[in-house]
């Protein structure tokens, strides 16, 4: 019986393409590949030369000497993945953009033209860049940027790349791709099938899926860049921006099989819920549609169990040196313009002054405006924890950049001070559900310093100011 590896990932859009982006790959000076001491095979994938998936990788990396070098460009264009042909916004002219492929302990470099008349804020799914970030203010239209990226806190997984999506919600049009990253894993498999984004093409976002494989069960090896003890499920409740790493092992008769991307209705509405299917064929000669019947699930729009979601390097959180309380709400403003709100602050990002470059001009003396939502954190290596809480009966997928951040607790109802915090070894990620009606506590240690962005995924809630920022470590902020 065959076993294969599928990452899955909420982003934007889907289609599939096999354009690769130009790239080269140079061994950088002063550097030495690691030490080959076992091999990473079909039956070994949690050994990785020196390492293996036990290692620290907060504190332990490998270090290959490899810089790997991708060039995009975002143009202006038309795509129909679904058959309806409209105007797309694209990376290299593809859908989804191309694939950035590394391995644990390289160096990326992604050089990006932006188009003519548009200015992009670059985003990925959290890539450990602890005590080595370069940030860059904004990319502006007409000006080439260059990202650089050391594959340092993470071992196997898949993470997209995007723009941020409070601008113009061009990552919605269709800018974004997949990152792959070559490391050690918790489960074994024989053959890694890439990468399958799970999205939506209209702007009817649900967001959360249910993805299943008729008559399948799947083993969980990771989530959002991070190991975890291997789980089988038949199903997986998976969030706008988050990513799962599953194995599917080929254990049925020959046939024909679907695979399911269910909305759950509890916090979206779609037309089609029972008909965003593909279809897993045992025959490749096949063209017969399958007659398979789905798995029965709950429609929550809950995260996986936090108790399934146990990480493989176990860290537990610190004591908390503050805590904020972020009241999530939304409503008209003066101006009657439906807004979302978090921490009493609907955030309207200054684009022609960005916080970065605030920072970049004046790195000592500045004043954020009320609609920046800018939290400063200047303390070095203290925890801060978050208390995310709404009444309003809408779910929504939290992200922060930056860092992979503890989640403490997540439920439904008011947090008070009766709630226990679980801060033993808790799922670390980089996008956890608030729930409706309910609360989410966050906690993360100022290791990281940069402009940070905490934002709900649903990119227009984002864009109506669902957003907000935390500066942290400002004068240590590195700008090249």
């Amino acid at each position: 019986m065959l076993k294969r590896l599928l990452s899955l990932a909420i982003g934007a859009n889907f289609v599939s393409s096999n354009v690769l982006p130009q790239t080269n790959v140079r061994h950088l000076p002063g550097h030495r590949l690691t030490k080959r001491a076992c091999d990473n095979s079909a039956s070994h994938r949690s050994c990785w030369g020196d390492y293996d998936t036990s290692t620290d990788y907060y504190n332990e990396v490998p270090d290959t000497g490899v810089e790997r070098v991708y060039y995009l460009e975002l143009t202006e264009t038309t795509a129909s993945p679904d058959g309806y042909e409209r105007m797309a916004m694209l990376f290299n002219g593809t859908l989804p953009g191309p694939t950035i492929e590394a391995d644990w302990g390289d160096q990326v470099t992604i050089h990006v033209r932006p188009m003519d008349l548009q200015s992009t804020g670059m985003a990925s799914g959290r890539i450990s860049l602890i005590s080595t970030t370069v940030l860059h203010p904004l990319l502006n239209a007409q000006s080439p940027l260059a990202i650089h990226i050391p594959i340092r806190g993470v071992q196997s997984s898949t993470a997209h790349l995007g723009t941020t999506p409070t601008f113009a919600l061009q990552a919605w049009e269709g800018v974004f791709g997949p990152i792959v990253i070559q490391g050690p894993t918790t489960g074994n498999y024989d053959t890694d099938i890439g990468p399958l984004f799970l999205n939506d093409w209209s702007h009817q976002t649900a967001d959360e899926l249910y993805f299943s494989i008729d008559n399948h069960t799947m083993i969980v090896i990771a989530m959002d860049f991070v190991p975890i003890e291997p789980f089988e499920t038949e199903y997986i409740s998976i969030g706008m921006g988050q990513r799962y790493d599953v194995i599917v092992t080929a254990d049925q008769s020959s046939g024909d099989y679907w695979m399911r991307a269910v909305p759950q209705t509890t916090c979206s509405k779609n037309d089609n819920s029972d008909n965003i299917r593909g279809i897993v064929r045992f025959d490749s000669s096949s063209t017969s549609n399958p007659s398979s019947a789905g798995t029965d699930f709950c429609d929550d729009c809950d995260d996986m169990p936090m108790a399934s979601l146990v990480l493989y390097v176990s860290k537990d959180a610190g004591s908390d040196d503050s805590e904020s309380t972020l009241a999530v709400s939304v409503s008209s403003n003066s101006a009657g313009l439906f807004k979302w709100y978090i921490g009493g602050t609907t955030t309207a990002v200054e684009w022609a002054d960005p916080s970065l470059l605030q920072i970049y001009n004046n790195a000592t003396t500045y004043t954020w405006s009320n609609s920046s939502g800018v939290i400063e954190l200047a303390e070095a290596n203290v925890w801060a924890f978050f208390v995310i809480q709404t009444t309003n009966t809408v779910s929504h997928p939290i992200h922060l950049h930056g860092h992979d951040f503890y989640i403490l607790s997540q439920d439904t109802g008011t947090f008070n001070s009766s709630v226990s915090l679980t801060t033993s070894n808790p799922p670390r990620r980089d996008v956890a559900m608030l729930p409706g009606g309910g609360y989410l506590v966050v906690g993360f240690q100022t290791d990281n310093p940069g402009a940070w962005l905490m934002h709900c995924h649903i990119g227009w809630h984002t864009s109506e100011g669902f957003a907000l920022q935390f500066i942290e470590r400002q004068s240590e902020i590195e700008i090249d």
